[in-house]
């Protein structure tokens, strides 16, 4: 995980994860109002969060409500990506699996327009998988696996995420796969365990994990957060699985 950085562009604690992982993170600047896009892209900190996002591998766009996100990735698809050096391979996550409103159809093209510019992981609750596929114009009854891979089909994106009491489920380009909870689901953990779940699921994604054994990390990941009630780290997640290997 050394070198890769990671740049948070709206609320959420994905960054302290991805630190607790070995990444390094890259703070946005400050400014009189706090932590808005507008204000930096306009400001006398343009150049440096311009510096600053070219040297992040992975962003994410995350949080409560779709506005942010959207705004977000409004900033991102015409303001910061046509003026910064391509990558060979940037990473996103947009985080929906703690949703409070309903994700509407500008999300979701938000993440569908991202993938062109590197490789895009959408994260959904039971909730906001569910008013996806009502956006789309999908059948809503389907089974968890089937769902998030029509919903990653239809977006053309590099995978999908779902992070529910019931199931975790992850759909990229090969294949779809799903593990049972083995955690209780009313158990308090801070930070919320789907951002550990989406963090661990993109930051092996990262480092070449191949993609039928992110899965399997992201929901371990989880269970060794609920044990120690803290972001883990990769040793503290290795030893779980030794622990625990059923």
């Amino acid at each position: 995980m050394r070198g890769f950085r990671a740049l948070q562009l709206t609320v959420g604690a994905h960054a302290e994860v991805f630190a607790a992982l070995g990444g390094e993170t890259c703070g946005l600047p400050e400014t009189d109002n706090g932590l808005q896009l507008p204000v930096l892209l306009k400001g006398p900190e343009h150049g440096k969060f311009l510096d600053t996002f070219s040297r992040a591998d992975w962003v994410t766009l995350a949080g409560p409500e779709p506005g942010p996100i959207v705004d977000a990735g409004h900033c991102l698809l015409e303001t910061l990506l046509p003026n910064t050096f391509p990558r060979d391979l940037r990473h996103f996550l947009v985080d929906l699996s703690q949703a409070e409103a309903r994700p509407g159809t500008a999300v979701l093209e938000t993440a569908h327009r991202l993938q062109s510019h590197g490789e895009v992981v959408v994260s959904f609750s039971s909730e906001s998988l569910a008013a996806a596929l009502e956006n789309l114009g999908e059948p809503t009854d389907n089974p968890a696996e089937r769902a998030i891979a029509r919903v990653r089909s239809v977006l053309n994106l590099g995978a999908c995420l779902l992070f529910s009491k019931d199931s975790y489920a992850a759909a990229d380009r090969a294949d779809t796969r799903t593990l049972p909870p083995r955690h209780q689901p009313g158990k308090a953990t801070a930070p919320h365990p789907g951002t550990t779940f989406a963090t661990a699921y993109c930051a092996a994604g990262l480092m070449g994990i191949p993609e039928k054994s992110q899965l399997f990390l992201a929901a371990a990941a989880v269970e060794t957060q609920l044990f120690t009630q803290s972001p883990p780290s990769w040793v503290e997640i290795e030893r779980h699985i030794r622990q625990n290997p059923s």
